[in-house]
């Protein structure tokens, strides 16, 4: 369980810049063979996405945004800290003014730290 505020900015007609922060309160961290009560921690996250192409009468609109994320709680004895880092770009069409079908490509990842190792997750 977990709570988190978000600000967004529009920077300009092109930039969009957010924030948020929050806490976490309740968690369990489980594998196949150990479980873990987790509470008590941190979550917060940077984002900014920029209009790198409007759309134009024969071209689509580009976005393309990135954010980095971070959380950490205690688990077991030690510290559990996951860094998601995400590179996005979108591709669309807005018709009659309403109506937006996109393509979504995404990248991600990045590295979690627990019991003095480095991981990932294996099953994005």
């Amino acid at each position: 369980m977990a709570v988190s505020g978000t600000f967004e900015w529009r920077a300009s007609p092109r930039w969009t810049l957010s924030a948020s922060a929050g806490g976490i309160f309740l968690g369990r961290l489980a594998s196949e063979t150990e479980s873990f009560d987790v509470s008590g921690g941190l979550v917060g996250s940077f984002s900014g996405s920029v209009l790198a192409l409007e759309q134009g009468k024969y071209s689509p609109f580009i976005m393309v945004a990135g954010s980095v994320a971070v959380s950490g709680v205690r688990a077991a004895p030690t510290a559990y800290v996951a860094i998601d880092l995400r590179l996005t770009t979108v591709v669309g069409w807005t018709l009659f003014e309403r109506f937006t079908p996109y393509a979504v490509g995404r990248l991600f990842g990045g590295p979690v730290f627990w019991r003095n190792q480095t991981g990932t997750d294996l099953y994005h």
